[in-house]
This record gives structure tokens, C-alpha cells and sequence, in this order.
């Protein structure tokens, strides 16, 4: 369901039906409404980072996760776009209660986290940014901790087969199932240069972004602006800060963080084999 709110006018499984879909706004933010009336559970999927509609929205989004105490904006946007400040109706064929879940990847998984423990509800979820520090901090999420909400039984977050620059920032909210990916006949070097290989890529999307908000602040406009670049020589020197700005950002600086990992591959092989594969039980 995670994977299928990205696409929700397709077919789903069989018993399950999708009763609501609204369209993405502004910051690209969709939700989905799965309804089983034989087994009486409606799950609710949350549309996460989508980098093929807009490239910078979400994962910034994402980022600022790593650096606020207090719940997003989009949480907010979130809540009224679902219930619109009513209870959620659920069309039922008998009496029974229903079940409510909520599920998501990477934004959307710290959308489901944050609405089960506001809504004492489950979650299971993936890629998550990590909630940890937002709902301790949530005053519905405390009090619903306080009067016996158990997020470890309720919220459990899957993380994926790499490390990458979002899902090892922050501490992890519910119980944490961490995937691992191995090489063929037990191999497990393949998975070491994968760890590896996969953060340094983080680093180089994450100074992507950081040259694009470089670029929109206006820093070599206004450097274009206050010195006159009449003289070729300046002309020179200004085509070479550019292009040695643009080698340290795009090349130089993933470069460093890649060869700084395969320096410290011992840390990466030690966070690798602290979690056993063949439960799925995380590291401590």
C-alpha cells in the first residue's frame, strides 16, 4: 500500500478497496484509503518523497526532520487534507469496529508514525526519517504514552537494505526492523561496499541540494553585481571559481566522504553485522 498510493488508480489485491484518493497539493502530499470490510481493517497510506514530481520538496522536507523538535507543517497540512476536522467515516456493512492503520515511505512513513501515536493507532512503515525527537515532544503522543500507548507494539518501521543521508539521522520511533542485502553464497563483502557505497551517495545528493540553495540565495549574483568582471582576467578568475566551486560541491567533496568510509569500513562492517539476518532483530 506504501508503494501503491504512488499509483493508486491501479489495480490492488483482491478484497481491498480504494474508497479515496486525494490528489497531491502543493507540497506533493497524496493519501490513499484502503477498506477490507471481511477482515473490518482500513488502512491509510501516506504519499512520501516523490523525486520524479518535485525534486527538492520533499527530501528538504525530509531534512528539516533531522533538525526540529517540533512536528512539520506538513503534518498539519496532513491531518486537515484526511479528516477535514471531522472523524474519518468508514462505510461498514455490520456493527464491528474497524481496525485503523496507517502506512508510508520516507516522508509518508514519519506522516503514519506521527498520526498512530496522535491517534493511538498502528503503523507499519518504511525508510521512516526518524520521529523519535518530534513525537517525544508531541503532547498528544505523550499523553497517549502516559496512559499505556505502547509505540514498540503499535509502530514498526522498516529500514531499508542501505544507510542513506535520511534513515540513520535520527533515532527511530517503535520497533525497528533493519534489512539486509548479501552477496551471493553468503557473501557478505557486497553488502560492505554497498553501506558504503550507498552514503557517499546520500553525501552527493545531499550537496546537490546544497549548491541549488546556494544557487537560489543569490550569493554569486551579488558577487557579479559588486565587482566589475570588465577585465578578462576577472573574467578568468570568476570562470575558475566557478569551476572549482563546482568540483568541490559535485565531485570533490562525495569524493572525500567516499574514500573517509572506505578508510572507516570497520564501523560500517560493525553496524552491519550487529543486526541478525535471520530474524530481522536490530541492532542495540
Amino acid at each position: 500500500m506504501s508503494s501503491h498510493v504512488y499509483q493508486p488508480t491501479e489495480p490492488f489485491l483482491d478484497d481491498w478497496h480504494v474508497i479515496r484518493y486525494d490528489l497531491p497539493n502543493k507540497n506533493g502530499l497524496a493519501l490513499a484509503i484502503y477498506i477490507n470490510p471481511e477482515r473490518h481493517q482500513c488502512v491509510i497510506s501516506i504519499r512520501g518523497t516523490d523525486l520524479t514530481s518535485s525534486f527538492l520538496n520533499n527530501p528538504i522536507t525530509d531534512l528539516r526532520l533531522l533538525f526540529t523538535n517540533q512536528a512539520i507543517d506538513t503534518f498539519d497540512s496532513a491531518r486537515l487534507l484526511l479528516f477535514h476536522d471531522e472523524p474519518l467515516y468508514i462505510p461498514r456493512r455490520d456493527s464491528i469496529p474497524y481496525i485503523i492503520s496507517f502506512t508510508g515511505h520516507s516522508l509518508g512513513a514519519a506522516l503514519a508514525e506521527s498520526f498512530a501515536c496522535v491517534y493511538n493507532a498502528y503503523a507499519v512503515t518504511f525508510d521512516s526519517p526518524g520521529t523519535k525527537h518530534i513525537l517525544e515532544n508531541d503532547p498528544s503522543c505523550r499523553t497517549n504514552i502516559e496512559l499505556g500507548y505502547n509505540p514498540k507494539e503499535h509502530i514498526h518501521t522498516y529500514l531499508g537494505a542501505y544507510a542513506n543521508l535520511v534513515n540513520v539521522a535520527n533515532p527511530q520511533f517503535g520497533q525497528v526492523i533493519y534489512l539486509k542485502r548479501f552477496g551471493t553464497d553468503n557473501d557478505n563483502e557486497s553488502a560492505y561496499f554497498f553501506y558504503i557505497y550507498s552514503s557517499a551517495a546520500s553525501v552527493y545528493l545531499a550537496t546537490c541540494i546544497f549548491s541549488n540553495i546556494i544557487n537560489k540565495s543569490g550569493i554569486v549574483a551579488c558577487i557579479q553585481q559588486n565587482i566589475n568582471f570588465n577585465r578578462v582576467i576577472w573574467r578568468f578568475a570568476l570562470l575558475s571559481m566557478y569551476l572549482v566551486i563546482s568540483f568541490l560541491i559535485n565531485i570533490g567533496i562525495p569524493l572525500f566522504c567516499y574514500l573517509w568510509w572506505l578508510k572507516s569500513a570497520h564501523s560500517v562492517n560493525k553496524f552491519v553485522e550487529s543486526f541478525d539476518p535471520e530474524d530481522g532483530r536490530p541492532y542495540q
